[in-house]
Formats: C-alpha cells, structure tokens, sequence
C-alpha cells in the first residue's frame, strides 16, 4: 500500500495556484514576477517625438507615425465637408473643384461671380491660366533635360520578344527643343 503515497512535494506556487482556484480568483497571481519595464511618455496632441529611429505624433487622440508621403497624402485628402460652407461634398464636380481650389462648385461659382461683378475675373483667369502653362512649361523642361542625359542606344522589345538595339542622335532634336521652350516662355512673360 505504501506505493500508492504521493512521494512528490507541492511547490508554494502550487499550493497558492489551488487556493485560488477554490476561492474563484482565476486571474490572480501565484508568484511575483520581476523584470524590464517600459518607460511610459505621455504626449500631448500635436506633439511630435521620435521613437525608435521613426517620428511620431498625435493626431485626434491617435499616436501616427510620420513619413515622407505624410504632404502627398493632404493632396489628395478630401474632407467630407467644404471648408467654407460645410456644404457636403458628395459630386464629381464638387471634389474636382475641392483639388484645385479647396473649396465645393458652389464656393467656386460665388467666388469668380463676384469677382466678375467687381471687374476683376480677367486678371484672376490669366493668373490661372499662366500659372497651368508655366506648370506645363516646368515639366516640360524636366523631361528635355532627362531625354539630354540619357544614352543614344536604346534597347526595344519588338512583338515577338526580340531585343533590337536602336542608335540614334538625338542631341540635335533635343537642343532645338530646349531653344524652342526658352523662345516660348520670353513670349509668355
């Protein structure tokens, strides 16, 4: 009979793990644990830190991380509502108009309606068109300038997956154009 007596001690751990059990406190602790704890840092809203080699804040109570694409993403961001008239909005010509001048048609339509009133909407129309040529103009010029630094051999896929090389020079193309955009934009100004 003596086989059957339990040769094993019960640890403390053991003993408090059971005690727990038979007075329903599931979720207490048996042992006391040591170890690393975090610093915490509160921060305030708008605060910007930077944490573990990333930059972050807090944005309506939300800790965001901030990248580089953080200016890209307000672009093209647009609000539920109008900044003006808290009109939603809801159409296509509402959110166009909300890329280009922040604000819904209607905003828009008042706006160069009173500037037609006041006399000034031709002045304002030539401010935007010249400010879209000088934008194309721009890029433009930053296109001709990669065409210059770009090799002459080109290599192209024909239809039935053969690699051609082509050469051509086109330095001569490229340099009348860069003399036709300069003659365009003394024109313009």
């Amino acid at each position: 009979m003596e086989d059957n007596v339990l040769k094993k001690e019960f640890s403390e751990r053991d003993v408090q793990r059971v005690r727990n059990l038979v007075t329903k406190k599931y979720g207490e602790s048996t042992g006391i644990q040591t170890g690393y704890s975090k610093i915490s840092v509160d921060h305030q809203e708008g605060e910007i830190w930077e944490e573990n080699g990333k930059n972050w804040t807090i944005k309506e109570g939300i800790k965001q991380n901030i990248t580089k694409l953080d200016s890209f993403k307000q672009l093209s961001f647009i609000p539920l509502l109008c900044p003006n008239c808290n009109n939603p909005l809801k159409t296509e010509y509402d959110k166009k108009m909300y890329r280009i001048h922040t604000q819904c048609l209607e905003c828009v339509v008042k706006f160069e309606t009173k500037l037609k009133i006041e006399g000034k909407y031709d002045e304002y129309s030539r401010k935007l068109i010249k400010s879209n040529v000088d934008f194309f103009l721009n890029d433009y010029e930053q296109f001709l300038e990669e065409m210059a630094k770009n090799t002459n051999v080109t290599d192209i896929v024909s239809e039935d997956g053969t690699v051609e090389k082509w050469i051509g020079n086109n330095q001569k193309s490229i340099e009348e154009a860069q003399q036709q955009l300069k003659d365009i934009k003394i024109n313009i100004k």
